[in-house]
């Protein structure tokens, strides 16, 4: 079963937070996901691009539930995502939609530790 990685995001930085893993099934407020924004009335245009969605397909949430583990102080996330490259596939779709769906192995390639 998919499983979904919330991301937050500052601008003008490479890498992202992993804020965490989710089950497919966890449904985000319209402040997390530029899709549930839109649902709730939201113009994709004002979306403000705080939060990216990864949607892993061939994995489940076990697998990955990993990628929302502390450092051992607590406060620091042991994983992070690298920003794909802005002429990507990837960047383009993240800028349009919000969101990426890729295999497991894809997804892993922009996750980075510390």
């Amino acid at each position: 079963m998919p499983y979904q990685i919330l991301v937050s995001n500052k601008s003008g930085v490479a890498a992202g937070e992993i804020v965490g893993a989710f089950p497919i099934s966890h449904v985000f407020s319209p402040a997390e996901t530029m899709g549930e924004f839109i649902k709730a009335g939201g113009l994709a245009s004002s979306w403000s691009r705080l939060f990216s969605l990864v949607i892993g397909t061939d994995s489940s949430y076990e697998d990955i539930k990993y990628l929302s583990e502390y450092k051992g102080d607590g406060i620091t996330k042991k994983y992070f995502f690298n920003q794909p490259p802005s002429e990507s596939e990837e960047y383009k779709e993240l800028l349009d939609t919000g969101q990426v769906s890729r295999t497991t192995s894809e997804i892993l390639a922009f996750i980075g530790d510390r």
